[in-house]
């Protein structure tokens, strides 16, 4: 199987899904194009918990087993599947409190399935301002915490990825370039 998922990945509150929705609108009917949405915000909806314990490898977990199989099925039913974040969020979100050994764990799950990422995108929060919701609970300094740590992980087990900065539209133009390659016939891209 051909690698095919492009994700959108980071902290929260940087842009994901603003993103996500944007590419929904513009592929709205193109049965090719499959969209997973964030694990997180489903399981933190259904499962109220204490802040402290959000980031634990426990509930991380859980979320990422949730995106597991989100992937998995948007695989089977589309050529491209665009993700609100990607199977490798979990372990970064767990190392940023601390938890080498759980971040690990979940790292060794995630790494059968990273082949599949056409390529992921880290999303910077420099411009975004944040929001909390019932399902975000942390605030700006933790988002830059997170962000900080996604970029030392990532850097560290060297997993390659593209920072993208700027509007919503200088997103999609970075983003684009790749898409072109994945769907080369369609005229809706860029």
């Amino acid at each position: 199987m051909n690698p095919k998922i492009v994700a959108f990945i980071g902290a929260g509150c940087v842009g994901k899904s603003t993103l996500l929705e944007a590419y929904r609108r513009r592929f709205d009917g193109d049965g090719r194009v499959v969209f997973v949405a964030e694990a997180a915000k489903k399981y933190f909806a259904a499962h109220r918990m204490p802040e402290e314990l959000r980031f634990t490898a426990p509930v991380q977990s859980e979320i990422q087993a949730m995106a597991i199989s989100a992937e998995h099925d948007a695989c089977r039913r589309g050529q491209l599947v665009l993700a609100d974040r990607s199977t490798l969020d979990y372990p970064i979100y767990v190392s940023a409190i601390g938890d080498a050994e759980g971040a690990a764990a979940l790292l060794d799950r995630a790494r059968p399935w990273a082949h599949m990422y056409r390529r992921l995108y880290l999303l910077d929060p420099a411009g975004v301002p944040f929001e909390q919701t019932a399902e975000r609970q942390e605030d700006a300094a933790m988002r830059q915490l997170l962000h900080d740590e996604f970029l030392r992980f990532l850097a560290t087990h060297n997993i390659p990825y593209t920072l993208l900065t700027g509007t919503v539209e200088a997103r999609m133009r970075t983003v684009d370039v790749a898409l072109r390659d994945i769907l080369p016939e369609s005229r809706k891209c860029g």
